[in-house]
């Protein structure tokens, strides 16, 4: 049988080829859709998991060697299953808990660190946008507060994200000298622990901060603050409305925080 008429004529053949064609077109759509990239390609990512789900459990049918081995690994696939969802629920949890951030501040937290985003050309983006509405409301409750302003310069960036956000805070009428730059980092640790370097801050100090971020980004943001010597409150800036972006952003921050976990594991 040829491998066409396999893909038309038989049961296993159009399952394949449409879970196939759903990975490949969800692949395709995040080049263009950069506000849901995540999910779809975690979309083909499970396209391809079920793809080689399915020929395992039909290989584990067969009464040989081969089939005795795909058996192993058909429950070796369903254990994985679990466990990524039950580390799922646990890092959701304690996301969704920290992500409307502290209801109470203190005065005495005087060091607003704002965590940048994605900037288009030399303007801020909606998400980045938001979080600068945020810090500006911090700094104007705070007048004795500085600000380090956090980020560097990505593709399609044509000037740092800390330099965009100095930009919007002054044109809306912060003073120029509460104002820290922060603009040769390319992760959240590297922003807050450059950060701490310039405040001269080490991880023995327990300097108060407020962290300044989109909620489901909070819980890790806070985690690495303490862990490079601040007290940190969070401030959450608001999510844009827009359709699937929480769904996106929560299930990429599931594997950001396991990422933050191995580095400290591994580290």
């Amino acid at each position: 049988m040829s491998i066409f008429r396999f893909f038309i004529k038989t049961k296993s053949g159009i399952l394949s080829a449409l879970l196939i064609l759903l990975g490949c077109t969800s692949l395709v759509i995040g080049l263009f859709s950069t506000g849901i990239s995540f999910l779809l390609q975690l979309f083909a990512l499970i396209c391809l998991f079920l793809l080689f789900f399915y020929w395992v459990v039909v290989l584990s049918k067969r009464p040989s060697k081969l089939g005795k081995f795909a058996r192993f690994l058909k429950w070796l696939m369903i254990s994985v299953v679990i466990v990524v969802f039950i580390l799922f629920i646990i890092v959701e949890y304690n996301v969704i808990r920290e992500d409307g951030g502290d209801q109470e501040i203190p005065e005495s937290a005087q060091i607003v660190i704002v965590l940048g985003c994605k900037v288009n050309g030399e303007a801020p983006s909606l998400m980045l946008r938001l979080r600068l509405e945020a810090a500006l409301q911090r700094l104007e409750e705070s007048p004795d507060s500085i600000a380090v302003l956090c980020g560097g310069q990505g593709p399609g960036e044509d000037i740092t994200e800390a330099e965009c956000m100095r930009r919007w805070l002054i044109f809306h009428g912060i003073d120029e000298s509460r104002l820290i730059k922060e603009d040769q980092s390319e992760n959240t640790r590297e922003n807050v622990r450059n950060a701490a370097k310039i405040l001269g801050i080490d991880s023995s100090d327990s300097k108060e901060a407020v962290v300044v971020t989109t909620g489901f980004h909070l819980f890790r943001s806070k985690k690495i603050c303490n862990s490079e010597g601040f007290s940190t409150y969070g401030i959450a800036a608001k999510m844009p409305d827009l359709p699937f972006y929480r769904l996106n952003y929560y299930c990429r921050e599931f594997a950001s925080v396991l990422k933050m976990y191995a580095q400290e594991i591994f580290a």
